[in-house]
């Protein structure tokens, strides 16, 4: 969409959980999301569940709205402090992480397989 950019900008992908669960990832860099800095966005994601919905918004901060509830109550924007805290905790404290680096390798894969499936036009297993 953007001849600037060397590689893909947008793109769909649909992901299979057990239990008949889909989720779809809309991915667009060219989308308008609130942010105070348009190089800031974050994006934004909506999850549905069975207790409630999430929703993050642009500028990055959560609401959480619990089913049957008028209005949102929300975290606020408050997971960048609670995960800068936690981070503080575990380097000072020695706690331990509850999201180490190695779990980012996760990432990767179904990076990789979801670029196998644009590539065979199949279906991927994602194991693990």
């Amino acid at each position: 969409m953007n001849p600037a950019i060397a590689g893909e900008d947008a793109g769909y992908v649909l992901f299979d959980y057990p239990n008949g669960v889909r989720a779809l990832l809309d991915g667009n860099r060219h989308l308008d999301h609130k942010a105070d800095n348009l190089r800031r966005t974050m994006g934004e994601a909506l999850i549905e569940g069975t207790q409630g919905t999430l929703h993050l918004h642009g500028d990055g901060s959560v609401t959480h709205r619990a089913f049957a509830a008028d209005g949102w109550d929300g975290f606020g924007g408050d997971c960048v402090h609670a995960l800068q805290t936690h981070g503080m905790h575990a380097v000072l404290d020695g706690q331990p992480v509850e999201n180490p680096a190695e779990d980012y390798l996760t990432v990767v894969r179904i990076e990789e397989k979801i670029y196998a499936s644009a590539q065979t036009c199949r279906k991927q297993q994602i194991d693990g």
